[in-house]
């Protein structure tokens, strides 16, 4: 809710959100809170579904490939790698 005296009591613009992220995180990157949301529905157990429903993905062929993108960093031999690397 905005507190301007232009919009108060209407709702926050987007470049606020950014000023608020950059001010607070570090970051005005508004589009990696999908990102989080998305990964954090999934490791909550959310089903593709439901997670593209929120984004508001109209097909979940999007959300899918969304998602193999969000993960595409992740190794599953990291560790390994780590230990035999003496890391």
């Amino acid at each position: 809710m905005s507190l301007s005296n232009n919009n108060r009591g209407g709702a926050i613009s987007t470049q606020t959100i950014a000023m608020i992220w950059e001010k607070h995180l570090g970051t005005s990157k508004i589009h990696a809170t999908r990102h989080t949301f998305a990964v954090n529905m999934e490791k909550a157990g959310a089903p593709l579904s439901t997670i593209g429903d929120r984004l508001g993905h109209s097909n979940y062929n999007v959300t899918a490939n969304y998602m193999k993108r969000l993960h595409s960093a992740d190794n599953p031999y990291g560790d390994a790698l780590e230990e035999l690397f003496g890391m």
